[in-house]
């Protein structure tokens, strides 16, 4: 029981780390109770398997408010769907716990070792957010984002990478409070410093030089609706909703420059032939401005019609430009997936019909440059978003937040999509419906930001970055080097067991 104690503890110690709450430096030590409920655990596994229960009920406890609300015929299975969820995700810390057990019995606490326990814990992370459809909500290295003279890394390694550091620092202090003194451990300071040096090195490198550049700035505008979602797509609503859009657009003088709308912001199909259409229309060409617009598509093949959740670019003409279709959608509220071989019942929790993939990962052309573009629950897709920005000069993420309420998700949402800025090295502007509507600087310095549930347009400028980060070219790079360290170490476990088998025998 004392093992499930120091899980407990630990769980709750690095939730606190990540957004609302915020403290941060906790997250450097979060993980030393896991790491000694481990040790005296006899049933790892479990041990972390109520590590992972505890940390991920609370990093999605909106989930219920999102059945409570909306699915108003399945409200019943919000806790049902959360508990469920959490098993799941809670599995990965469980095969952590399972994994390292050996490497905290014993005393030979090197630096290998150090590695393999980090490499590990991320490998699974990866895999996490890989392993159907994905869902890397709250990895570990978001939760040390305000650490600006760290996590500058982010350009190298990604959020993976990030989160690596931290997992190093939690076993040195680890090893140095609960372990006896050895050279191996001397080595290991070693080590953990040189690391934590070169992250400070780097960082304070990357601020220094490309403050000192003068990048071409243009003039964005990004607006907050906060339209309620339940008036989104009623038709009584339509034309108070696209005024509120417009009304927040025309707002002081703003033109020549690029004004943002959130997702799905039109209440009609851009494919439709809808009055509203033209409104919009007229608007960017009365403004000067290319609008970039979340809406909604559909397209006719033979007798199959698709649906899209997209982003459009309205240029100063009228016209439109350009469109991304959003690639990454939302299991069970946008598509369901293996729709075809689940249980019927199952089709049942998504209404209307299913949203289709896009295929293009590239960014979007404006009149003021490449606009690398995405949809709101892409932003958590580390290397999505890299494929999409690869040749962007800036970054926009259009999203509806507007489902979660006042729970701590659209918080843990915004502090996802600036690790994008920073993994990117480009500028943010976000948009959302009903928050938070923030822009950030490439270093993810929030420059500006419009609070949840208030109706409200900022405007700034935004330096146009044309060059591309480390991490943009090589996303995956670091990710596959964990998993190398994990494979290999698995591989010297075995070799380790069948020596000490022969032995025996």
């Amino acid at each position: 029981m004392l093992s499930f104690f120091f899980a407990i503890i630990s769980a709750l110690l690095l939730i606190a780390a990540f957004e609302p709450l915020g403290y941060s430096w906790l997250a450097w030590f979060a993980l030393v109770p896991l790491l000694v409920g481990v040790q005296l655990s006899k049933r790892p596994f479990w041990t972390g398997f109520a590590w992972g229960l505890v940390f991920f009920v609370a990093s999605l406890h909106w989930i219920p408010h999102i059945f409570t609300t909306y699915a108003l015929s399945h409200q019943y299975l919000g806790v049902p769907a959360t508990a469920l969820l959490a098993a799941y995700l809670a599995v990965f810390p469980g095969i952590f716990a399972w994994g390292i057990k050996r490497l905290l019995e014993n005393n030979h606490h090197s630096t290998w070792t150090a590695l393999r326990v980090a490499s590990l814990f991320i490998a699974l992370e990866f895999v996490r957010a890989h392993l159907f459809t994905g869902f890397p909500w709250n990895l570990i290295g978001y939760s040390v984002l305000d650490f600006e003279y760290i996590s500058q890394i982010l350009r190298l390694v990604g959020v993976y990478g990030l989160g690596f550091v931290v997992l190093v620092v939690n076993y040195v202090i680890y090893v140095v409070l609960f372990k006896s003194f050895q050279r191996n451990i001397a080595y290991l300071l070693v080590s953990c410093g040189a690391m934590l040096g070169l992250s400070i090195f780097y960082s304070a490198w990357v601020i220094g030089v490309e403050e000192s550049y003068e990048y071409d700035r243009i003039s964005v505008r990004a607006v907050q609706a906060n339209v309620d979602q339940f008036q989104k797509w009623d038709e009584e609503y339509a034309e108070t909703n696209l005024n509120r859009h417009i009304d927040l657009s025309l707002a002081d003088d703003f033109g020549p420059g690029l004004l943002i709308w959130p997702e799905s912001a039109l209440p009609f199909f851009y494919s439709s032939d809808h009055p509203g259409k033209e409104r919009v229309h007229e608007l960017a060409r009365s403004m000067g401005v290319s609008l970039l617009t979340g809406t909604l598509f559909f397209d006719r093949m033979n007798d199959d019609i698709r649906y899209y959740n997209s982003a459009a670019i309205i240029s100063d003409e009228g016209e439109l430009q350009d469109r991304y279709d959003k690639i990454q959608l939302v299991p069970f509220g946008e598509y369901t997936p293996l729709k075809e071989t689940l249980l019927p019942f199952v089709e049942k929790f998504v209404q209307g019909e299913d949203y289709s993939r896009g295929t293009q990962r590239r960014s979007l052309e404006t009149d003021f440059g490449l606009a690398g573009t995405f949809i709101c629950f892409e932003s958590i897709f580390p290397e999505l978003v890299a494929g999409i920005s690869a040749d962007a000069d800036f970054l926009v993420n259009i999203t509806n937040d507007a489902w979660f309420g006042d729970t701590w998700a659209p918080y843990q949402h915004l502090a996802m999509a600036r690790a994008r800025a920073m993994e990117n090295g480009k500028f943010m502007v976000r948009s959302s419906n009903s928050g938070i509507t923030a822009v950030y600087d490439q270093f993810g310095r929030m420059v500006d930001r419009i609070d949840l549930h208030a109706v409200d347009a900022i405007t700034v400028e935004i330096e146009v970055i044309p060059r591309i980060t480390l991490f943009n070219r090589y996303p995956y790079a670091f990710a596959f080097f964990t998993i190398g360290i994990t494979l290999f170490s698995l591989v010297e476990s075995l070799r380790t067991r069948r020596k000490q088998r022969r032995v025996v025998l």
